[in-house]
């Protein structure tokens, strides 16, 4: 059999691929079972919103549109994402699919893809590098299921988990510059610059580090001038190719806005610990939580930090590594498999999820290599360290499928081959098993959404204000095809200053703060205004959803519809309008707001009125406001202070109609992080 798959290699890569289909049916069940009815992924993690997104792709196309435009989020803007625009491989792979098939159907598709692909990939360049098919198949295994890869793909990072071209790029340049083939090297700038546009992290987390190593090493001895040929050959018709997408992009890694690394969580929490190499994923079915720490490494952040290289793979590879001095590639395999695991780590070192403290200044931890490594663009730009355990598993399935190759090269006549790939590929399934059954969840679209898919026209406002919201918000939107206030594209996209601040103030609850409430009557009108004509109340994610309710209903009447997830409501023009409207809301900055400030000690408050007006703004702080200078759209104002300094009055303010941008900025030498709110703040109209 072996020798009849040899010889016919097309044959060969055929099984392969089913028994790589059947290995991926396995693991991910039941994702083929509920392919059409249910979205496969962790709850509440990134599926839904990328569901839209390939979604958008198709319909952009069709459309005559830039499908990295966004028309129909942070309405009436129109918004062009350069890393989307930089990120168009997978989103092309799964256009078939989607002119075929319903969105969620084709989403699962791509995931399941990412596995069969990737090992496929894999298993190409394990053969051939050892020279030996079922080395190949096992090195292809490890490709496909190693964790970090696995738990990506669960996390809904579908194009972060698809490894392919990634890893044909290394095939072919490997190929290219051994064979001085033009042939492998035009193919292998295809697959570096399909590979770079998979997504943005794959060239600083894969692409980058593998080629700065091995070229230089592919290259000996650098007199022969066909290898230096070949070489730029496929560099050069990567970045041809490349080109179009890469320029916006670069200007924007370059000079990234504000908006790109705020919220979520820091490099530090998306590094790996170094016990994580030996530790399986906390949601294995069999060995998952046998350690004491593995809650302490994982937490919250497991799909970003999950590294476990496992005991399967690091025993062929130990084998691999005996002969690294006869055969010097083995070597080279070996450093940047080190490499990129020491990169993982982030900045600063971290056992059994604690950081370890400098023996030089213990208020700060051990660093690590990658604290220089992010002063340098586009590293800096990013924050998941922990993603450079793909590339430590692309180059650790290398060598242990040269490992495979030795021992059963060494154990003919003793142990079948088939006894030693079906246990070691059983024993490596188990162990890399990120969790099992997967995690999938039925398609469930509210009534609502049914009720504003029959609508022909119209804007929704979806809330409470929360990233999951506006995962959600999209989703419902492959539905009903209404343009939406909110939107998120990798963050939340941006809107003009103070538009959804005013928005989500004028609908939600009165609280507990110095900003004042806006009176019920003018909640319709500012609606009005922004051209708001649905209200979506997303129950899950409101913590006081009665208030949200008796707020609403008070500003708009009853809902048109409602179901055990949604509350739809109407924002219909009153018939006689108040004519003094004043809407205050926080932005960013605030010591209330953390998550949003500045760092500059640098606050905003947004205040909408509907027609211009003067008047005078006063507001009592806590501790005395000392030195704080007030902008009025971006005009100094001369401030007073009442006799105990802790009230301030700006009189004679000109607010103009529409949204007004009320900053407060600290001393520059007092650098605080964020602004201590007013006590109470108030805007009086000129008699």
């Amino acid at each position: 059999m072996s020798k009849e798959i040899e010889s016919r290699p097309v044959l060969g890569i055929m099984l392969v691929v089913v028994f790589y289909t059947l290995v991926t049916v396995v693991v991910t069940w039941p994702v083929t079972a509920q392919i059409g009815s249910h979205l496969v992924g962790y709850p509440d993690a990134d599926q839904v919103q990328k569901v839209w997104a390939f979604w958008w792709t198709k319909e952009a196309l069709l459309s005559g549109q830039n499908p990295a435009s966004f028309p129909t989020l942070a309405y009436p803007e129109v918004y062009f994402s350069s890393i989307r625009w930089v990120s168009m491989t997978m989103h092309a792979m799964l256009l078939p699919f989607q002119l075929i098939f319903s969105p969620v159907t084709a989403y699962n598709i791509g995931f399941l893809m990412t596995y069969v692909f990737s090992g496929l990939a894999g298993f190409l360049l394990c053969r051939d590098i050892t020279e030996d098919w079922r080395a190949g198949v096992f090195g292809g295994l490890i490709v496909m299921l190693m964790p970090q890869r696995a738990v990506q793909t669960i996390a809904g990072h579908v194009e972060v988990a698809n490894l392919v071209f990634a890893v044909l790029y290394m095939l072919l340049l490997r190929r290219a510059v051994r064979e001085g083939s033009f042939a492998a090297a035009v193919w292998g700038g295809v697959c570096f610059a399909l590979a770079f546009m998979m997504h943005p992290t794959a060239p600083p987390y894969i692409l980058f580090i593998w080629t700065a190593l091995y070229v230089p090493f592919a290259l000996q001895p650098f007199t022969e001038v066909r290898r230096w040929q070949v070489t730029g050959v496929l560099f050069g018709v990567g970045v041809l190719l490349m080109l179009p997408f890469l320029v916006p992009f670069m200007r924007f890694i370059l000079n990234p806005p504000p908006y790109v690394m705020e919220g979520g969580a820091g490099i530090e929490a998306l590094s790996s610990d170094i016990l994580t190499f030996f530790t399986p994923s906390r949601d294995n079915p069999l060995i998952g939580g046998l350690l004491p720490y593995t809650d302490n490494i994982y937490g919250f952040f497991m799909p970003e930090v999950l590294g476990y290289m496992g005991f399967v793979t690091l025993f062929f590879a130990l084998i691999a590594l005996r002969n690294r001095r006869t055969d010097e590639e083995r070597s080279i395999w070996l450093l940047i498999t080190l490499l990129a695991a020491l990169l993982s780590l982030g900045p600063v070192l971290k056992v059994g999820g604690l950081i370890v403290a400098s023996p030089l200044n213990p208020e700060v931890g051990l660093p690590l290599p990658y604290a220089l490594l992010q002063q340098i663009p586009p590293f800096g730009s990013g924050r998941t360290p922990g993603r450079f355990n793909l590339l430590a598993g692309i180059c650790l399935a290398v060598l242990a499928s040269w490992g495979m190759a030795e021992w059963l090269r060494e154990t003919k006549g003793r142990i079948h081959p088939a006894v030693t790939m079906a246990a070691a590929g059983i024993l490596l399934t188990l162990e890399y098993l990120v969790m099992w059954p997967v995690a999938t969840a039925p398609i469930d679209i509210p009534t609502t959404v049914d009720y504003l898919a029959a609508q022909d026209e119209g804007v929704v406002l979806d809330i409470p204000p929360d990233r999951y919201v506006s995962h959600y918000a999209q989703f419902y939107q492959v539905e009903h095809e209404l343009p939406l206030i909110s939107g998120y594209s990798d963050r939340i996209i941006p809107h003009r200053p103070g538009v959804r601040e005013i928005l989500y103030a004028a609908v939600g609850p009165p609280q507990e703060s110095p900003w004042p409430v806006t009176d019920p009557s003018a909640v319709a009108p500012v609606l009005n205004t922004f051209d708001v004509d649905y209200v979506l109340l997303h129950l899950r994610w409101t913590d006081d959803a009665p208030a949200y309710v008796s707020h609403l209903e008070e500003a708009l009447g009853s809902p048109l519809i409602a179901d055990d997830a949604t509350i739809l409501f109407e924002a219909s023009a009153p018939i006689e309008p108040p004519q003094n409207i004043t809407v205050y809301a926080a932005g960013g900055g605030w010591c209330t707001n953390p998550n949003m400030h500045t760092g500059i000690g640098i606050a905003t408050l947004y205040i909408f009125t509907p027609v211009a007006q003067g008047g005078t703004i006063s507001a009592k702080f806590a501790a005395p406001p000392t030195d704080y200078t007030v902008f009025v759209n971006d005009d100094a104002q001369a401030l007073t202070t009442d006799e105990d300094e802790h009230s301030i009055t700006v009189k004679a303010v000109s607010l103009q109609a529409g949204i007004n941008i009320i900053t407060v900025a600290a001393p520059d030498d007092a650098q605080a992080a964020c602004v201590e709110p007013p006590e109470q703040i108030a805007f009086t109209e000129a008699p």
